[in-house]
């Protein structure tokens, strides 16, 4: 049976096979039901790098460079992970349930503690423990028919139930004015419903989309366990009635094998249910097929319970991770700036001489025979002359003598020859 809803383009809406009404700027408020329907209205639409050779001056190391932000990302990802599996996820929610209402709970046991559930309403609702997932063999079939007046921007919809493999035939007759016609929607969800009143006349906010007029069939299936809405929308200036007859095949889950059967009465009216760690268990909730004392239609709510030890578990890990990690490269920047090579102001004597660091040679001597053959790389790159004994700071090149860096860093552009890096200051070298 449909639990009926509706409301205003723009705003809420409700029902959980039960029909509802309400005005474009839709929304309607909702619940979760079976099938059953009864309309309601509400309201309108509406880092630059230096090169492998220069001097480097300063910081604390090379491995700081993704490490700290891809912990400290990870770890603000795992608790807002762990936040929406506990207040998102596995929230508490208040189900309206109306007749042969049949659905399937389970949770997680690794986050799940236990499962309780609280009857709102008339008792009748029943609950089934399984130990194995229980299997969609059973179905009901029956007819509505409902014959309901859409004011001008206002929506009005059915809510239900429905398991994989249901079906639903909608036979309407709509009369209005001329060309007018309805929107008729095939939703899944209260967030698709509510998706679907802010733009009522886009077709990809449904699960499937028609604009009627006159009379007609649609058919629709349901591809998996949820709620459903049927939604009528009007966008006409004039009020419209539409006459419908639905044809309902609900699948329902087979009860038999159950390990627990237990029954909503006026002495019970929490029903809590332990979740066994690492055993998915599976319990059934369910409404008769008749009303019972004159109700039709049912609420409870469903609380979990967190399994508080596995959050306190892995936050734990993640705060261990943060500090291993921070240790890491604490003591890794101590070593780096400890064992970084720093170009010598002093060269080594002659045969422990720094590769690729010329040797220059006292004005007025000659230089010592066999080395004539370096010559040319130990010369000045400006005069040819005097010998590389000045570098440039901060870029650490060693290309000129000290003479002709002097007047490098004196001139109009007082760049290094070779990086183009401004010149600070000339350093000279004295080698022994």
């Amino acid at each position: 049976m449909g639990i009926p809803s509706g409301g205003s383009f723009g705003g809420g809406s409700g029902g959980g096979s039960f029909s509802s009404g309400g005005r474009f700027d839709f929304d309607s408020s909702s619940s979760h039901h079976h099938h059953h329907r009864d309309p309601f209205y509400s309201n309108s639409y509406n880092d630059s790098s230096y090169n492998s050779n220069q001097r480097r001056s300063g910081g604390s190391g090379g491995g700081e460079g993704c490490g700290k932000p891809c912990s400290i990302f990870g770890a603000f990802f795992t608790i807002i992970g762990s936040m929406w599996m506990i207040f998102g996820l596995f929230k508490s929610e208040q189900l309206l349930m109306s007749l042969n209402y049949s659905r399937l709970i389970s949770a997680n046991s690794v986050f799940i503690k236990q499962i309780q559930i609280q009857d709102l309403r008339d008792p009748g609702a029943v609950v089934y423990s399984f130990s194995e997932r229980p299997a969609l063999r059973d179905s009901v079939d029956y007819n509505e028919t409902h014959d309901d007046v859409v004011p001008s921007m206002f929506h009005k919809e059915w809510r239900y139930w429905l398991n994989q493999g249901s079906s639903i035939r909608v036979n309407y007759d709509v009369k209005g004015f001329g060309q007018d016609y309805l929107v008729l929607a095939f939703i899944r969800g209260k967030e698709g419903l509510d998706d679907w009143t802010r733009a009522p006349e886009t077709p990809a906010k449904a699960l499937k989309w028609y604009r009627i007029r006159g009379n007609g069939v649609k058919d629709f299936v349901a591809d998996r366990d949820d709620e459903y809405f049927i939604a009528f929308g009007n966008l006409n200036r004039g009020d419209m009635e539409v006459i419908t007859e639905c044809s309902i095949h609900s699948t329902l889950y087979s009860v038999k094998g159950a390990d627990k059967k237990m029954a909503f009465t006026p002495d019970v009216q929490t029903i809590t249910l332990p979740v066994t760690l690492f055993h998915g268990d599976y319990h059934l909730l369910t409404t008769p097929s008749d009303p019972q004392e004159g109700a039709d239609v049912w609420e409870v709510a469903v609380i979990y319970s967190a399994r508080w030890v596995t959050y306190f578990i892995i936050w734990g890990i993640v705060a261990f991770a943060l500090v291993a990690i921070c240790s890491i490269e604490f003591g890794g920047g101590r070593i780096w700036r400890r064992t970084r090579e720093e170009l010598p102001l002093l060269a080594p004597r002659d045969d422990q001489a720094t590769p690729g660091v010329a040797v220059s040679t006292p004005p007025g001597e000659s230089a010592p025979y066999g080395e004539s053959a370096r010559d040319d790389q130990q010369l000045c790159t400006i005069c040819l002359d005097a010998p590389k004994d000045c570098f440039f700071d901060p870029c650490g090149h060693r290309c000129t003598c000290y003479s002709c860096g002097r007047r490098i860093q004196g001139g109009n552009t007082a760049t290094c020859p070779i990086c183009r890096q401004p010149i600070k200051a000339v350093r000279k070298i004295f080698d022994s």
